[in-house]
């Protein structure tokens, strides 16, 4: 299931897309459940939220976009849009945490010229960095010299863990995205921490889609590229 967050007319929303399409997932359950003549539980209106659900909002998730996959007319229904009519935002643009792995890609160890960490090496990014695909990323000459990119796979954990064996974790890990980690380098490096050339305002372009993790078959095996467009 590929999920987003957009905007129509100003407003927030929470969707599924379907090919060129996407569903209002809140509007388009409760339509669902008003056709089954029973209205027992409301969708979340925010991926945070969505996440978190119980099996029962997510059986309900499941039945919703199969039911709206079978209309004759998905496109004239009130809770549709053309992609070309909403804006994508970032699918998550408000999490708690951004968690990231520094040196996490073996050919990335051999190009600084490091060797493969025993334990990995963390660092974070504030939440603020986060915008949407097609954003423009802040650049202050003022402030750095040596801003870099990094196209990443973004895990989106869907639910508080806590000291959890490493044969658990993929039971928490709700779907996947694309991340462009951000960096002032020469911000970075002359900090001896991290933090701040990770952390400027828009440093963290998110998505534009969340796919749930039950359509990756294979985390490992995912092509991940960054094209520079200027």
């Amino acid at each position: 299931m590929k999920l987003t967050t957009y905007v129509h007319r100003g407003t927030t929303y929470i969707g599924v897309v379907l090919d060129k399409v996407v569903v209002n997932l809140p509007q388009a359950a409760h339509a669902f459940q008003q056709h089954n003549g029973v209205v027992s539980s409301v969708i979340p209106a925010d991926m945070v939220s969505l996440l978190a659900g119980d099996e029962t909002i997510w059986q309900i998730v499941t039945d919703t976009v199969a039911w709206v996959e079978a209309l004759p007319r998905i496109i004239e229904q009130p809770f549709v849009h053309n992609a070309s009519d909403i804006e994508i935002t970032a699918p998550i643009p408000n999490p708690s945490k951004i968690v990231c792995v520094g040196l996490n890609y073996h050919d990335h160890c051999r190009e600084q010229g490091v060797a493969v960490p025993e334990r990995p090496l963390l660092f974070a990014k504030f939440p603020s960095t986060i915008i949407g695909r097609e954003k423009s990323i802040t650049l202050n000459s003022d402030v750095s010299q040596q801003v870099d990119y990094e196209a990443e796979l973004a895990l989106v954990i869907g639910r508080t863990a806590r000291n959890v064996p490493p044969e658990a974790a993929y039971d928490y890990i709700a779907g996947y995205t694309i991340a462009n980690d951000v960096s002032a380098r020469d911000v970075q490096f002359s900090d001896g921490q991290w933090v701040r050339g990770k952390s400027f305002d828009t440093f963290c372009p998110l998505g534009p889609y969340l796919v749930t993790a039950d359509d990756i078959a294979d985390p490992h095996n995912l092509a991940i590229r960054c094209r520079l467009n200027g």
